[in-house]
């Protein structure tokens, strides 16, 4: 019976691996080679990348993430960039955790330079303990960084949902709505909604891998635009203890 459960998993862990090959090869890399050329500007995510489930007291998380982000350009065009993200959460209590993350452009990243941002956040479970679908509460702060420049700031906050796993899987959905201004006086900012949806992937009980989808409306007030995007980010993450 061991040995019957270890093929099982042996034999998801196989499919898991051809099916993120396939999704690689076919649409992250051509998305992130093209998005990678893509011409300057701030540089906003919006990626969760949220646990396998909420995070207890003294657990952490850290994620790396290849991702595909909205760059703002000039004239208020919005464009998509090739990025690479760090991320580090850790819980303070069971209900409450704190998370880091900062991204890049990943072309200024191999030049040794950075064209990306900084967020903070705060996650609150609104939840019981014993709830099928764990409910929790995401608010965000965030710059944008150019070089050594902050070129905005802003926040969003978020509704997230856990669905019910199945096997080593675990869906997982959020929506809110976030603000980026440079300069409120000139009318110089803009704000939209968001919605991503993700699947976590259980991989061994401390390695975890996501496969997200983000999207957005937004206004940009100074160009009196209305834009949308779509993009997706893969990541691995390690999850750890501070017993």
């Amino acid at each position: 019976m061991q040995k019957y459960g270890t093929n099982i998993i042996r034999l998801s862990l196989s499919c898991i691996l051809i099916i993120v090959t396939s999704i690689m090869k076919k649409i992250i890399f051509p998305i992130f080679l093209a998005a990678a050329i893509s011409s300057c500007g701030s540089i906003y995510s919006p990626t969760l990348n949220l646990p396998h489930e909420p995070l207890a007291k003294n657990q952490g998380l850290l994620t790396g993430t290849l991702s595909v982000l909205p760059q703002q350009g000039s004239l208020g065009t919005l464009g998509l960039a090739g990025c690479g993200e760090g991320q580090i959460a850790y819980g303070f209590s069971d209900r409450f955790s704190i998370v880091g993350k900062a991204w890049s452009q990943a072309s200024e990243l191999y030049n040794m330079s950075y064209n990306g941002g900084t967020t903070l956040s705060g996650v609150y479970r609104i939840s019981s303990d014993e709830a099928s679908i764990p409910l929790a509460v995401i608010a965000s702060t965030t710059m944008l960084i150019e070089g050594r420049e902050i070129k905005a700031n802003g926040g969003s906050a978020y509704l997230s949902a856990w669905l019910p796993e199945f096997g080593i899987f675990r869906p997982y959905l959020a929506t809110g709505a976030g603000i980026m201004a440079v300069n409120f006086k000139s009318n110089d900012w803009g704000y939209g909604g968001l919605l991503n949806a993700g699947i976590s992937t259980k991989l061994s009980k401390h390695l975890f891998a996501n496969f997200e989808v983000f999207g957005g409306v937004e206004r940009y007030i100074y160009y009196h635009q209305i834009q949308s995007f779509l993009a997706p980010s893969l990541s691995i993450s390690w999850k750890f203890e501070n017993n």
